[in-house]
This record gives C-alpha cells, sequence and structure tokens, in this order.
C-alpha cells in the first residue's frame, strides 16, 4: 500500500512539473526568439494579413507594412508579398488593402 502511494505522489509530482515547466519554457522561448530575431537575406518578404477596414490597414496590419518596408529598404529581399483572405460582404482583402 505504502509503495503504491509513493508511486501515485511521485506521478503527480511530475505531472505538475510538466505542466508548469513546459509552458513557462514555450512562453520564454517565443519572448525571446520575438525579441531577437534579426532579418536575414531572403527572397522575398511575406506580410501576413490582419484585419482591414474598407480598404484601409488595420494598426495590426499597417505595422507588419511598415516592417516590411524597412526591411525592402535594407535590401534585404527584392519583393514583398502580401497575403490576407476577405470575410463575406468585404469589398476588399486583406492583401489588397496592404499594397
Amino acid at each position: 500500500m505504502f509503495f503504491l502511494f509513493k508511486v501515485v505522489k511521485r506521478f503527480i509530482a511530475l505531472t505538475l512539473l510538466i505542466v508548469i515547466i513546459v509552458p513557462l519554457y514555450v512562453v520564454g522561448n517565443v519572448y525571446f526568439t520575438g525579441r531577437n530575431a534579426k532579418p536575414v537575406q531572403s527572397g522575398a518578404i511575406v506580410v501576413l494579413g490582419a484585419a482591414q477596414y474598407d480598404g484601409r490597414p488595420s494598426d495590426v496590419l499597417q505595422a507588419r507594412l511598415l516592417e516590411a518596408k524597412q526591411i525592402y529598404k535594407k535590401g534585404l529581399a527584392p519583393i514583398i508579398l502580401t497575403v490576407g483572405a476577405g470575410a463575406a460582404g468585404d469589398r476588399t482583402t486583406e492583401a489588397a488593402s496592404g499594397v
């Protein structure tokens, strides 16, 4: 009986450790990479779509476009590609509003 209790106790401790450590590791890794990423020479810059309002880019899309423009001006890629869809009823797409 004591052996079973010891095994269950270790299993619970290991599970809690994994539940806490793995998410902290992932969050830390994403944060570090996001803060320390350096643009490199590439064949193209791809700007992922975000919301657009009747052809006007949202603040998020505008920030992505400005960052792509800065990278392009540094000569790290010869072309900027914008991608993104449109919702039902939209007159334009996210990709078109980024041009």
